[in-house]
């Protein structure tokens, strides 16, 4: 499953969240299946700029996402919950 939700006061900025693919189902290609559906869905709606946030210890998720020319923006946040440090990665879409 995937979600891309607008950033509130900003319409051409998505987020995607919410990524999750089943164990049995990982390295099958579904998660490139999710990603492809949200991005094209993203681009229909006239999103300009999608983010996401992968834990910066998660390589195999980073991976997927730059498979599909997301990019880290320098950005990062600490989560308040456990202190896990979560690095932001964006891709610019064309309309």
């Amino acid at each position: 499953m995937v979600t891309i939700v607008r950033e509130p006061q900003q319409d051409s900025l998505g987020w995607l969240v919410g990524m999750w693919v089943a164990p049995s189902e990982r390295g099958t290609g579904a998660a490139d299946a999710l990603i492809d559906a949200a991005l094209a869905w993203a681009e229909h709606e006239q999103i300009g700029v999608v983010r996401l946030l992968v834990t910066e210890d998660n390589d195999r998720a980073a991976s997927v996402y730059r498979r599909h020319s997301f990019r880290e923006n320098g950005g990062s946040v600490v989560r308040g919950t456990d202190g896990t440090t979560e690095v932001v990665m964006e891709r610019v879409l064309t309309h």
